[in-house]
């Protein structure tokens, strides 16, 4: 047997936070007839890179991490998910980019820790409303999303 050991990691800047980003891997060890012809096991190796880079990056597009503070800030940072698609017009609730709009992990988190802070629905959009100008969540941009993540975040943690 041939025993295949693949790995694959990206780095996704941090908006707004110079010289940082958030790192994502992914890897799996498998084992090869050593009867594979050498295309065999070159056309194994390739798919197995392929679903560890699909898989790396749906993890990205999966949601907001949240990365460790410098020790200067009190709070944490959120990580906002890029568009890795090829023309960032993707459909809504995919987790991906919409021509610079939240992306619905985006969207899951505002609902997420206005829940975990005990605000209603219409408290939340009312406060979406005040802070940021937009009618719903889905509306709001990455920048007001993120930065509206941050200050609940601040809320939940005071």
């Amino acid at each position: 047997m041939i025993k295949l050991h693949a790995t694959v990691g990206k780095k996704v800047p941090i908006p707004d936070r110079d010289y940082s980003s958030q790192s994502y891997s992914a890897g799996i060890e498998l084992e090869v007839a050593d009867a594979a012809t050498p295309e065999q096991l070159q056309e194994r190796i390739q798919e197995v890179y392929r679903l560890l880079e699909a898989t790396v990056d749906a993890e990205i597009q999966a949601g907001v991490s949240v990365v460790a503070p410098p020790v200067s800030q009190a709070q944490p940072v959120n990580r906002v998910p890029q568009d890795h698609g090829e023309n960032g017009d993707h459909a809504p609730g995919n987790g991906k980019n919409r021509n610079g709009r939240a992306t619905a992990a985006q969207v899951k988190a505002v609902f997420a820790i206005g829940k975990a802070l005990g605000l209603a629905r219409e408290e939340l959009l009312g406060l979406v409303q005040a802070e940021c100008g937009a009618d719903k969540v889905e509306d709001l941009t990455l920048r007001q999303a993120s930065s509206l993540i941050e200050r609940l975040q601040a809320r939940q943690n005071a």
